[in-house]
């Protein structure tokens, strides 16, 4: 390597780099290659991806969220006097003219509904 080249700020960049080549040229020298029929294969499919760790936390994660925003908010006042409201004037109404917390109670079955069968496939 030639002085030009030589970053004196950066020792230790320059030592890592040069143990990282000559790491390389070592292994590639010895490299072989082991037949073992496919079984890494095998094994490597039957392994859960990382993914799926992913997703599962990110499912985890957004039911505590939105548990933790039902009870901050009372939810289930809300939801009682919704219902209690709902079926007192569902007769009397249009069905087509829905009241905004109706469309929310039904947006919210909706979702717990999808989350529960989320993690139902998750599991089994």
């Amino acid at each position: 390597m030639t002085d030009d080249k030589l970053n004196i700020q950066e020792p230790d960049m320059l030592l890592s780099e040069q143990d990282e080549q000559m790491l390389e040229m070592f292994f590639s020298d010895q490299r072989t290659e082991i037949q073992d029929h496919g079984f890494s294969r095998r094994v490597m499919r039957q392994l859960p991806s990382r993914g799926n760790k992913l997703s599962r936390w990110w499912t985890v994660l957004c039911t505590i969220v939105g548990v933790a925003f039902f009870i901050f908010i009372r939810g289930w006042e809300q939801l009682a006097n919704a219902l209690t409201v709902a079926v007192r004037t569902v007769p009397a109404q249009d069905v087509f003219h829905l009241t905004p917390i109706t469309i929310l109670v039904a947006m919210f079955v909706l979702v717990f509904m999808a989350l529960a069968r989320q993690v139902e496939t998750e599991i089994g």
